[in-house]
């Protein structure tokens, strides 16, 4: 990111610019991050993408929880390769790893 900042009384980290995050084989890219350590909640927007072994997913607006893989996105496309099909919609909402 071009600018990381710490708010330690929330445990929360806000990065901003060209935002990079890997953890295992996710890697996921946007203009802002919010990540709130203690839940695992990550709040991405502006040129979201998110690359997980699962799924390819663009979007304008993410949140996700990196311990359940729940999450929400909006204005998005998903790619899946494993059944080579393709979903876009306004709402995309993913209940854990494998609903």
């Amino acid at each position: 990111a071009n600018r990381i900042d710490y708010r330690q009384d929330q445990d929360v980290y806000e990065a901003d610019g060209s935002v990079v995050i890997q953890q295992g084989a996710m890697r996921l890219t946007a203009d802002h991050v919010t990540i709130e350590a203690l839940s695992g909640v990550v709040h991405a927007s502006g040129h979201v993408h998110l690359i997980d072994p699962q799924a390819d997913v663009t979007a304008e607006r993410m949140e996700i929880n990196v311990n359940t893989e729940a999450g929400v996105a909006t204005h998005a496309q998903l790619y899946a390769p494993t059944t080579n099909s393709s979903i876009s919609g306004r709402l995309l909402q993913r209940f854990s790893e494998y609903h």
